[in-house]
């Protein structure tokens, strides 16, 4: 039998994973792309031909980035660029795709925060 009562968001535990959806925005040109999970929301855009930048809700421990067609494993560290810890940046080598996708983890408060968005976002809009 189903339980039909509606989740209830609960706050993050320490220790946990959780997934981060890639928005809708993601997946058009526009220049801006948003992961969420809940109240925590990650919005990314980037400075050509190669920089990252990830604007966060919440202050970050640290932050991963790496490309899905890149053959480093792990991805590579970003550096805070805000003294509030919400803003980080990392340049990637080489100009970056539309048709690549990012994968990012962040890092707060003992959980971790994972995904991945498509560089759709990065076209021009028509």
């Amino acid at each position: 039998m189903f339980d039909e009562s509606p989740e209830t968001p609960a706050p993050a535990v320490a220790g946990a994973n959780y997934p981060l959806i890639e928005m809708s925005g993601c997946r058009y040109g526009g220049g801006l792309c948003r992961l969420e999970n809940e109240d925590f929301r990650l919005n990314i855009s980037v400075e050509r031909p190669a920089t990252v930048i990830v604007e966060s809700a919440f202050a970050l421990d640290g932050l991963i980035l790496g490309l899905a067609s890149s053959h480093q494993n792990g991805g590579l560290p970003a550096e805070v660029s805000a003294e509030d810890r919400k803003t980080w940046k990392l340049t990637l080598e080489g100009a970056l795709s539309a048709n690549d996708k990012l994968r990012i983890v962040a890092m707060t408060g003992g959980s971790q925060y994972y995904g991945e968005a498509s560089l759709t976002f990065l076209a021009p809009r028509d």
